[in-house]
């Protein structure tokens, strides 16, 4: 996982197709940094990198998130698992979206399924 990266560095690989794409296919948080950049506007928090490596890792197969309102749950683990799962290293076939409530996770899965996260 990269610790530090510049603007600089960011567009020397955005540049290099072979070098995005092995990336973002073995890593969900290089995965975010090449293609989801804009919904990760902030500095990540380290339980940020933590959701990063329990994504990374097929051993966690349940978990469970709790953090504070506007933390960046839902955009990392519903938006950028869900997309990585599928697109990255674990090639999922099928995802199940869960959340407090069946809106909740109707509301995720449609927001998804048409790119208006936010």
């Amino acid at each position: 996982m990269p610790e530090k990266i510049t603007l600089k560095e960011l567009h020397s690989i955005l540049a290099n197709q072979r070098l995005r794409r092995m990336l973002s296919y073995k890593d969900p948080l290089w995965f975010c940094l090449i293609y989801l950049r804009h919904y990760f506007q902030y500095s990540l928090a380290p339980f940020h990198k933590e959701m990063f490596h329990i994504i990374k890792h097929p051993k966690y197969r349940f978990v469970v998130m709790m953090a504070f309102r506007g933390s960046g749950k839902s955009t990392v683990m519903n938006l950028a698992n869900i997309l990585w799962s599928i697109l990255g290293k674990l090639q999922k076939k099928f995802v199940v979206v869960i959340s407090q409530t069946q809106e909740q996770a109707k509301n995720h899965f449609g927001n998804i399924k048409n790119d208006h996260y936010y």
